[in-house]
């Protein structure tokens, strides 16, 4: 179950959402549905769809922020706050389990 659901994400934001939003460009639609991928994994660890959210919108700034001044330190900066979310976004999780595991056992 935990890997259909990602899957699900897969289709329905990559080619459901996005062809009906954007049009049926093959490339563009499986970019779409590997972060539809990531999106509904995050909302399956974490349990919200806060870090969906901010994952989306962090997207669409560093794309339109190399849209207008096509540098590699946007590259760069772009990867580092990627890796740093999904660093946090794990933290979070872990410490969201643990609390969990500690008021049961209690």
């Amino acid at each position: 179950m935990l890997f259909s659901i990602p899957l699900i994400g897969f289709l329905f934001f990559g080619y459901f959402f996005h062809s009906a939003v954007y049009g049926a460009d093959q490339f563009s639609r499986t970019g779409s549905g590997f972060l539809g991928m990531i999106y509904t994994t995050l909302m399956v660890f974490t349990g919200s769809v806060i870090p969906s959210l901010i994952f989306g919108f962090f997207n669409d700034f560093f794309y339109e922020a190399n849209d207008l001044y096509s540098d590699q330190a946007v590259i760069l900066i772009t990867i580092s706050v990627f890796i740093g979310f999904i660093f946090i976004a794990i933290l979070s999780w872990r410490i969201k389990k643990r609390r969990a595991n500690a008021t049961q056992s209690a």
